[in-house]
């Protein structure tokens, strides 16, 4: 099933590793997050339950994204070099480097939505943990929300996501 047991998992195993005993019952932090999770599976266990024999999709549309304290920016070349720029509110600036990756990546992909639909795309950023986040999750609950938005957009549109990172260099 790839990467999506990961990402779909997640609050899953939290409860599991906070457990003070094995016999004990589990508190769960976030019982709507486990839900949600189990929720999911119940849904998509039959459809995700196969293996493709495809293999690898040569990308439609090559997209580029960058964010820092001020500003995202994100450039696609195959799609009439279309370009998504965001300036950052005052509380955006002041999170964290994945964060503005991340939420940059998910509003990009809303703003292209229409013409990335039904495409493979392979997209380049610069940060290496915003690629783990959206291939298997994140531990922290914020960075898990926008990962897990970033994932219901994609089958919704039909885009196949193809994260990779490039050097800032």
């Amino acid at each position: 099933m790839g990467n999506i047991t990961s990402l779909m998992t997640r609050y899953l195993h939290w409860a599991i590793e906070n457990r003070v005993k094995r016999d004990l019952k589990l508190i769960l932090e976030c019982p709507d997050c486990v839900f949600n999770e189990l929720t999911f599976w119940l849904n998509n266990i039959k459809r995700l339950n196969r293996k493709h024999l495809a293999g690898y999709s040569f990308p439609h549309v090559l997209v580029y994204s960058d964010a820092s304290n001020v500003a995202a920016g994100t450039y696609s070349i195959d799609i009439d070099s279309n370009i998504f720029h965001q300036m950052w509110t005052l509380q955006e600036s002041l999170k964290s480097s994945r964060w503005r990756e991340l939420q940059a990546n998910l509003l990009a992909l809303m703003s292209f939505k229409n013409r990335l639909r039904n495409k493979c795309v392979k997209w380049h950023t610069d940060n290496n943990n915003c690629v783990s986040i959206v291939q298997k999750g994140s531990a922290k609950e914020h960075l898990q929300e926008i990962a897990i938005n970033i994932f219901k957009l994609c089958p919704e549109l039909n885009i196949t996501l193809d994260i990779v990172c490039i050097p800032r260099s």
